[in-house]
């Protein structure tokens, strides 16, 4: 269940009152002020942290199926390495998600068109993908989807309908933004950690490892091993079995109460 705005708001409010109210009268130690506050942050922490936590704002983070469905997911591109990956899914004719960073698409505008001709879904994942994005307002982050949709609108010809927040990190402001900018928020549930892990063979073992019916997998474009890996897993994946799609057009996530 998502969190609204409100509720957060008045749990924070009534715990602290009753704790501020119980200290001064002398019922509660500091500890049973401290412990309640500590356990909020604690699940507030998670929740933005956490893609799949739905504390925020509804994710999907998998394929509605139980056959042997996956998808493929690239954050972070445009990037020359894109052309490499766009020829091995093409060789396997595989579709893919490119969640693609708006100043990067500026950079590299024929990749994006590229990657959209090859039957790609084109996502939206911030423009400047800043490292302190998740302490924006509500509306910079409303402004960094938009340019983004935007920019992306005018290369694809068509409304980006999916947004991956950076860092998989989902909070209060982004949900104030999607209530301006409506999207799909695509998520995951099988991340490689190929940020860290750096041999294909290692990255394979995992992801088959961890694959099932499904599974939406996290890749990254720029990262100098993803070609090396793709190379390797998906004619293991295909021996498995398993067959790769798309999401379906997402259920847009917008102010409750307000027209769809």
């Amino acid at each position: 269940m998502v969190l609204k705005e409100n509720q957060a708001i008045f749990f924070t409010v009534v715990v602290l009152g009753l704790c501020i109210a119980g200290y001064t009268e002398g019922i509660l130690s500091i500890w049973s002020f401290l412990v309640p506050v500590f356990v909020y942050l604690l699940l507030t922490a998670y929740g933005s942290a956490f893609i799949g936590s739905q504390m925020f704002v509804p994710v999907q983070t998998s394929l509605p199926t139980d056959q042997k469905k996956i998808c493929l997911s690239f954050d972070d591109g445009p990037h020359p390495n894109s052309l490499e990956i766009a020829d091995v899914l093409r060789e396997y004719n595989v579709p893919a998600v490119f969640f693609c960073i708006g100043k990067n698409a500026e950079a590299y505008p024929e990749i994006v068109q590229l990657l959209h001709a090859g039957g790609h879904l084109i996502g939206n994942h911030s423009y400047s993908h800043s490292p302190t994005i998740n302490f924006f307002s509500g509306d910079l982050m409303r402004d960094e989807i938009h340019r983004t949709d935007v920019l992306l609108e005018k290369l694809t010809g068509e409304k980006c309908m999916w947004y991956r927040p950076p860092y998989g990190i989902t909070n209060h402001p982004l949900r104030k933004a999607l209530k301006k900018v409506p999207h799909g928020v695509l998520g995951w549930n099988l991340r490689t950690l190929d940020t860290v892990q750096k041999n294909p063979d290692r990255l394979v073992q995992r992801i088959i490892r961890k694959v099932k019916p499904g599974s939406i997998i996290l890749l990254h474009d720029p990262l100098p091993h993803t070609v090396a890996t793709l190379r390797k897993l998906i004619p293991e994946l295909q021996r498995m079995g398993y067959t790769f799609a798309l999401p379906e057009t997402p259920q847009i996530f917008v102010k409750p109460g307000s027209a769809r």
